[in-house]
């Protein structure tokens, strides 16, 4: 891996997070809560894929939900 590390909120539209990775090259983004020191996911780009494809039925409000 090679930084910096590139992170978003829990909130972040899907939308938003695809166009950071794709503009700047970052193959996965790791995902925050609250605490942004504290990662609770990743999201890599072919996550991403399957959202804006419409497949994935539990992303249908198109944010990266947590699971706490």
């Amino acid at each position: 891996m090679s930084g910096p590390v590139v992170s978003c909120g829990n909130d972040t539209f899907v939308a938003d997070a695809l166009q950071w990775m794709l503009l700047g090259d970052v193959q996965r983004l790791f995902v925050h809560g609250k605490d942004a020191s504290r990662m609770i996911g990743v999201l890599s780009l072919s996550d991403a894929a399957l959202v804006r494809s419409g497949t994935c039925q539990p992303c249908v409000t198109s944010r990266i939900m947590s699971i706490q």
